[in-house]
């Protein structure tokens, strides 16, 4: 996954790249968009940033620009589904009585050929997704195991509403105390590691792994997640 390597403040230098990066996104979507975070690919030639539609939507993307030719590169359209992803993934989630905040990944989809999509179901076929993979937070120290049967079940029909591809999931649960920094974290990054989550002191971790519209623990200590 590409995260960076350093993260700087708005140098003189960073503005500069900023202002210019917004210009070309203005002149290839149509709207405004603001710059959150700004760093290095060292020895590449390019710069990378994280950014967001100025729309309130906390929607995030990465965008590679590379200064010498004043280009840029982004998944946005990638963005866009993985993020209304995450929102539905969470609304179920909550019907179930567990609060969720994640970041999906589509494999290896193609933006350009998945058209005018209205789900990101719909996406991930049109697209050619070949894998969804997803850091998921839920808040709190354990799961009954009616909760974690719920879980699965979410997660499984997930996966048979995008095709039975394989969906595979990290599932961390957080204690109440440290979530809401967590979920901030998550809505602020278009991407985050594992072992990022695992900073906030998860009370445990459990590895699902979805496909063909069924799902199964496949990694971590269920006895650690499933209490009463």
């Amino acid at each position: 996954m590409l995260l960076f390597n350093a993260l700087t403040g708005m140098s003189e230098n960073a503005a500069g790249t900023a202002e210019e990066v917004k210009k070309l996104l203005h002149s290839k979507y149509g709207q405004s968009f603001r710059v959150t975070h700004i760093g290095d690919r060292f020895n590449t030639g390019t710069t990378t940033l994280f950014c967001q539609p100025d729309d309130g939507s906390e929607l995030s993307f990465t965008v590679v620009y590379k200064p010498l030719e004043n280009t840029i590169s982004d998944d946005l359209t990638v963005r866009k589904a993985a993020f209304s992803f995450d929102r539905e993934l969470s609304e179920k989630l909550l019907g179930k009585g567990l609060v969720s905040a994640s970041i999906t990944i589509f494999g290896e989809a193609d933006g350009s050929a998945a058209g005018g999509w209205t789900s990101p179901a719909e996406f991930a076929g049109a697209s050619g997704t070949k894998y969804l993979f997803s850091n998921i937070a839920l808040k709190g120290s354990s799961l009954t195991q009616q909760q974690l049967d719920d879980l699965l079940g979410v997660l499984a029909d997930t996966d048979k509403e995008c095709g039975g591809i394989s969906f595979v999931s990290s599932v961390f649960l957080i204690p109440e105390e440290e979530y809401e920094a967590c979920s901030k974290k998550l809505s602020a990054m278009p991407r985050i590691t594992g072992n990022e989550i695992a900073k906030f002191s998860p009370a445990a971790k459990l590895g699902v792994t979805a496909e063909k519209g069924s799902a199964k623990i496949t990694a971590g200590d269920i006895s650690a997640a499933v209490k009463g």
